[in-house]
């Protein structure tokens, strides 16, 4: 699987770059993304697009255990990551065609 590692430090400061560079860092023609954040996903839906995903802790707060047991638990291992972005880009095919039904057919209209 061919992949690029992005860190966005900052999501304001990313954003405030000029398109240009924007677009060389997310290339458009690359539609699968997958975020791997160590909190809330919340906002990173902005990034991955419609055909990405995001590995994050969602409803979690307060569990205690030792750091690898709880990266581990909450999905944050290779193994699970690989997983999540092989199905990412396994699903593309029929995502992409469903979204592109849903745009030829016009407002209001629901995927067949």
């Amino acid at each position: 699987m061919k992949t690029r590692v992005v860190s966005l430090l900052s999501w304001e400061l990313f954003s405030e770059q000029p398109l240009d560079y924007q677009l060389r860092v997310l290339p458009s023609e690359v539609p699968v993304r997958l975020a791997i954040e160590a909190g809330v996903p919340m906002g990173w839906e902005r990034f991955t697009g419609p055909f990405g995903g995001i590995v994050a802790i969602e409803n979690r707060f307060g569990a205690s255990a030792p750091l690898k047991v709880v990266m581990e638990k909450f999905g944050f291992s290779v193994d699970n990551v690989v997983a999540r972005a092989e199905q990412l880009l396994a699903e593309y095919p029929e995502r992409a065609r469903k979204m592109m039904q849903t745009l030829a057919a016009g407002p209001g209209a629901k995927p067949r």
